[in-house]
């Protein structure tokens, strides 16, 4: 089923790379919602195949989105689950909480800016 499968752990091979980037470019919002259980599920799926144990029954799909999750929540270089925020499918929401605030704040200096220029006024 899986034979001739493209190692997962060489990340030399093209087909990484594009699954990279495209992860990277495109990073899924809706992972920082997954569950620990299904990340450590992620994590177990894809150390067992580089290391050449393959659990029976399990497709070349699931593999993809086991690495996928992998990539999306395990730092690369060190293996270690990342804090929530800091991963990159947490981008997107904490950018906007952060744009949010930083304009709701300058909307309200700048009104009381204004106000006190005006009150000052003659």
């Amino acid at each position: 089923m899986l034979e001739g499968y493209i190692a997962l752990a060489s990340h030399d091979s093209p087909i990484c790379h594009e699954c990279d980037i495209v992860a990277t470019l495109n990073p899924n919002p809706r992972n920082v919602l997954l569950s620990s259980e299904t990340l450590e599920e992620a994590r177990v799926i894809v150390e067992n195949y580089r290391a050449g144990t393959v659990k029976p029954g399990l497709t070349e799909d699931e593999l993809w989105r086991a690495k996928y999750i992998y990539d999306s929540a395990f730092h690369p270089d060190t293996g270690e689950k990342m804090f929530v925020i800091g991963r990159m499918s947490a981008q997107v929401p904490m950018n906007m909480s952060i744009t949010g605030c930083m304009l709701t704040f300058y909307r309200y200096s700048r009104g009381s800016d204004t106000a006190t220029a005006d009150f000052k006024s003659p």
